[in-house]
C-alpha cells in the first residue's frame, strides 16, 4: 500500500477528529487481536497461499499499533498513518489497513482514503463489523472529494493541462472531469496557437465546479507569440529582401552598362 500526499495541505478537520481517541483505541485492540489470530494474514484471491506472519513481524506490528494509537490520541495523524501503514506492510491485517484509511480520512486526503477503503473491502477475511464501517466511511470520503468539469475544450485537439503544476492527461473526454481533495488549487490549460487559460481558487468538501475554459486564437504554445514567430512576418521579410536584392543587382547591372557606354569623343577601342 503506497499513498502519496495529493494536492492538499489541509490539516485534519474537526469532523474528522470526532471520537478519535475512543475509535482509535478500539481499532488498535481489534488490530492486535487480528494479529494474534490463527489466520493472521488477510488474503486477496491472488495471495491465498501466503505464509503466516513471522513472530518478529508480529512483535514489530504490535509496537507500531501502540505508536499509532499514541499518535492518534495526540492528533498527530501523519505519524499515525506512517505507523499503521508499516504495520499493514508487515502483517496484511485488515485492521491495520482500516486504521491507515481512517488516518488518511482525518488528514483530509480523501482520494487516498477512498483507495485504501476500496482495497480493504477487496480483502478476504474482513470481519463483518469492520466491513460495515469501512463501507460507510467509503461513501463519506467519496462525498468529500471535489470535482472540476472543464467545459470549452476543443473537440478536435488535445490540450496541455497542468493541475497544481502536475501534468494531467487530456484523453479527449468532453467535458473533462478532474477530481481532487478540497483546498486551494490552480489549473493551467494551453494549446499551440491559442492564448493560455489559467484559473486558481478554493474548493470545498464535495464541491462540483463547472469551469468554462476559453482558448482564443492569437498565441503560440500558450504564450504570446513573438513577431518573428508569425508566418506573415517572414513573408514580408522575404518580399523585402527580394526587393533589396533585385535593386542591388539592377544597380550593379546599370552601373556596368553605364561604364560600357561612350563617355565622350575619345573612345579607346581594342
Amino acid at each position: 500500500m503506497t499513498y502519496e500526499r495529493k494536492r492538499t495541505g489541509l490539516e485534519p478537520s474537526i469532523s474528522a477528529q470526532i471520537t478519535r481517541s475512543a475509535l482509535g483505541a478500539s481499532l488498535v485492540l481489534c488490530a492486535m487481536a487480528c494479529i494474534d489470530a490463527p489466520a493472521v494474514r488477510a488474503q486477496s484471491s491472488d495471495h491465498a497461499s501466503a505464509l503466516s506472519t513471522r513472530a518478529s513481524d508480529r512483535e514489530e506490528a504490535r509496537a507500531l499499533f501502540a505508536a499509532g494509537q499514541a499518535a492518534v490520541d495526540a492528533g498527530r495523524w501523519t505519524d499515525a498513518l506512517d505507523a499503521f501503514h508499516r504495520a499493514y506492510e508487515l502483517t496484511h491485517a485488515p485492521s491495520a489497513l482500516f486504521n491507515a484509511a481512517f488516518a488518511l480520512r482525518a488528514l483530509g486526503r480523501y482520494e487516498d482514503a477512498e483507495a485504501a477503503f476500496v482495497e480493504l473491502l477487496a480483502l478476504d477475511g474482513v470481519r463483518h463489523p469492520m466491513r460495515v464501517e469501512a463501507t460507510g466511511y467509503l461513501a463519506e470520503v467519496r462525498g468529500r472529494i471535489a470535482h472540476i468539469e472543464l467545459y470549452g475544450l476543443p473537440d478536435d485537439a488535445i490540450t496541455t493541462i497542468h493541475f497544481d503544476a502536475e501534468g494531467i492527461a487530456d484523453d479527449g473526454t468532453r467535458p473533462l472531469v478532474l477530481t481532487t481533495d478540497p483546498g486551494h488549487h490552480a489549473i493551467d490549460v494551453s494549446l499551440a496557437g491559442h492564448e493560455r487559460f489559467e484559473w486558481a481558487g478554493d474548493l470545498a468538501d464535495g464541491q462540483s465546479l463547472h469551469l468554462a475554459v476559453s482558448l482564443p486564437l492569437g498565441t503560440t504554445g500558450g504564450r504570446p507569440a513573438e513577431v518573428w514567430e508569425e508566418g506573415w512576418f517572414w513573408v514580408v521579410i522575404g518580399v523585402a529582401v527580394a526587393g533589396v536584392v533585385a535593386g542591388v543587382v539592377g544597380g550593379v547591372i546599370a552601373d556596368q552598362n553605364a561604364q560600357l557606354q561612350p563617355q565622350g569623343p575619345l573612345v579607346v577601342r581594342l
